[in-house]
Formats: structure tokens, C-alpha cells, sequence
């Protein structure tokens, strides 16, 4: 067995990630008629080492310290192999609460990828059906200096802790400010946009949103010149975008100046700035990946705000299309996709 990479440490029987402490989190806060103090030593559990080597000796019946050594050994190659990391943190904070101690800890559940390889690869070693554990990082305790409360798999995550309510999470927003950290914020992830709306647009012209959005990764999906309507002379236009946090859909209606004379909008002088107080949010994929693509391409006029880290944490940049929509394209924002 190689020792463990110097990313990780090994202690009190378990296998641990040393994260950066969050400094800008106030020193202690009351919270839930409790008192709970800041934990500098922040940390990730990969994994509990006494706690698997038993569930080894009752499988196989060896001796603890066998057992523990098996799973010591399976454990360090296997997180060297795959060299788990904190990709984010996401924005689901939980009350843990010890069974039989009066100790608590707020944890926040955090995205590692690489852990269900890890326990994938452990399990084909020491013969056992092993799940990975809750990833989660400690960021507050009570009693001060308190141990923290172990939650080793999905059963102790059901028993030991509770997610905050809405209103518990806010509130405590208020206390901590997430935003006076970017070291903080700047991992909060929220859980995947689930959107199944659709955008239609009344434009003059489609070839200029062809070309417009065809920058930012969208394509074309159908084309109809006389939209659905057997007799119509507007036509419409339906362009996608798909990445890893889902799809959007944009859909134009018209192609022709006409289109001004919509049952609804013909109320307006035709010259009405289009989109005037409203903000069309793209959550994207690698935002900073799309900034550099087509960032140095648009003309200035075009850009309204280039890429910048917002004070919630979040890279987001804001451009205007060719008709007067305004257009964010950012990074996932916490909007209660959670709840």
C-alpha cells in the first residue's frame, strides 16, 4: 500500500479532504435557540475507515485490525486512483443533531463526483456492497470545540439531519452573508435547472437572430414560413440551446414587419424598443468558457456588461440582441430549483 496523496489526511478513523476555512463567516451566531461556533479545521470525510472495517469483520469475521487494515489499504488506492475533489459546495445547508448527545452541527452537502468511483473500487476489492458516504462539510458546531456528528451514509443522513426550511435558510442567510465571501460563494452551486420554458420573441426578421445566436451556441431546430397557419404570411423560427444543465428555447415570430400588427402589440407605436424592462436569464454551462468564445467578437455596442463576478458570487455576463432583448447568460443561481 502507497501512502495517501498529501491532499488528504488521515485521522480519528477516517480519511479526510483539508479545505480552505471560510474566514469572512462570522466567529459564532445564534441560531435556532442555539449558539453555534465557526469551524476553521474545515474538512470533507471520504471516508470511515472504523466504520466499514466493521462492517467487514461481520462479513467476513476477521479481526478488527485486520479489517481496518484491508480497509485502510482499499481506501488509499482507491482515492489516490481517482483523486476525489471539491467541485461545489451545494446550496442545501442541514441541522444535525448527535442521537444520544445534546451536540448539533450545521453541515453543507458538497458535490464530489470522483467519490462513487472510489467506493465503486473499494467494493470490488474488499467484496462488500459499500455506497458512497454523504459528501458534506461541517461549517458550524455546537458545543464550541465540539466533535463534529458523524454522518456516514444515506441512513445516518435521514435519521441524524433535517434540511433547513425555507425560512430557517434565509434567516440564516441574513447571519452569515454568503456573499461577503467569494471563496464561499463562489462554490455555492444550486441543484439543475429544471426549465421547460419557452420564449416566443415578435421579430421583423430572422436572419438576424440566426446569425446573432448561432454565437452563443444555438441551432436551429424547425423553420415553418407560414407558422402552423395554412394561410399566414409570418413565419416562425425555433432555435435551441442544450448543455449539461439542461436545454433552452428560443422561438421568433414574424419575418416580416407586419408582425407589428399582433392583435396584442399593435396597441404600441411600431418603434417600441423591444424588451424594455425585461431580463431574459440563460443559465449556462462553463459561462466564462462562453465569455471567451464569443466575448472579443461582439461589437462594443452589443455588450452591455462584459464577464464579472456579481456580488452573489456568480460569473454572469449581458449582452443585447439585435432587436433590443436583453440578455444574461450566467451561471446557476440559487432560484429555489430545490425546493
Amino acid at each position: 500500500m502507497s501512502g495517501l496523496n498529501q491532499a488528504y489526511i488521515q485521522a480519528d478513523g477516517y480519511i479526510l479532504m483539508r479545505l480552505p476555512g471560510i474566514p469572512a463567516l462570522p466567529s459564532s451566531l445564534k441560531f435556532l435557540g442555539r449558539t453555534f461556533h465557526r469551524v476553521d479545521d474545515l474538512h470533507l470525510s471520504l471516508v470511515a475507515v472504523n466504520h466499514l472495517a466493521a462492517r467487514l469483520v461481520k462479513h467476513r469475521g476477521i479481526e478488527q485490525a485486520v479489517a481496518r487494515g484491508e480497509v485502510l489499504a482499499a481506501a488509499t488506492n482507491a482515492i489516490n486512483h481517482h483523486a476525489p475533489k471539491l467541485e461545489a459546495y451545494r446550496n442545501e445547508i442541514r441541522l444535525v443533531d448527535h442521537p444520544s448527545e445534546d451536540r448539533h452541527t450545521l453541515i453543507v452537502v458538497a458535490r464530489v463526483p470522483q467519490l462513487d468511483q472510489v467506493y465503486a473500487e473499494m467494493s470490488s476489492v474488499l467484496g462488500l456492497s459499500l455506497p458512497a458516504q454523504p459528501a458534506h462539510v461541517t461549517i458550524y458546531a455546537n458545543p464550541a470545540g465540539g466533535e463534529t456528528v458523524g454522518v456516514r451514509s444515506e441512513a445516518e443522513l435521514a435519521e441524524r439531519t433535517r434540511p433547513l426550511t425555507r425560512f430557517e435558510a434565509a434567516a440564516l442567510g441574513k447571519l452569515i452573508d454568503p456573499y461577503a465571501s467569494f471563496r464561499w460563494s463562489m462554490f455555492m452551486t444550486p441543484g439543475p435547472v429544471r426549465n421547460n420554458l419557452i420564449l416566443e420573441m415578435h421579430v421583423p426578421g430572422f436572419k438576424a437572430a440566426r446569425d446573432f445566436y448561432r454565437q452563443f451556441g444555438f441551432e436551429e431546430i424547425a423553420y415553418d414560413p407560414i407558422s402552423g397557419g395554412g394561410v399566414s404570411d409570418l413565419g416562425y423560427l425555433e432555435l435551441k440551446r442544450e448543455d449539461a444543465l439542461g436545454r433552452t428555447q428560443l422561438n421568433f415570430y414574424g419575418d416580416k414587419d407586419s408582425v407589428a400588427r399582433h392583435a396584442r402589440f399593435n396597441e404600441f407605436p411600431e418603434d417600441t424598443p423591444r424588451g424594455y424592462a425585461v431580463e431574459i436569464t440563460i443559465p449556462v454551462d462553463g459561462v466564462a468558457r462562453l465569455w471567451e468564445d464569443v466575448g472579443r467578437h461582439l461589437p462594443t455596442e452589443v455588450i452591455s456588461q462584459p464577464l464579472v463576478v456579481k456580488r452573489w458570487g456568480k460569473l454572469d455576463f449581458r449582452v443585447v440582441d439585435p432587436y433590443g432583448f436583453y440578455l444574461r447568460f450566467t451561471e446557476p443561481v440559487d432560484w429555489w430549483q430545490d425546493i
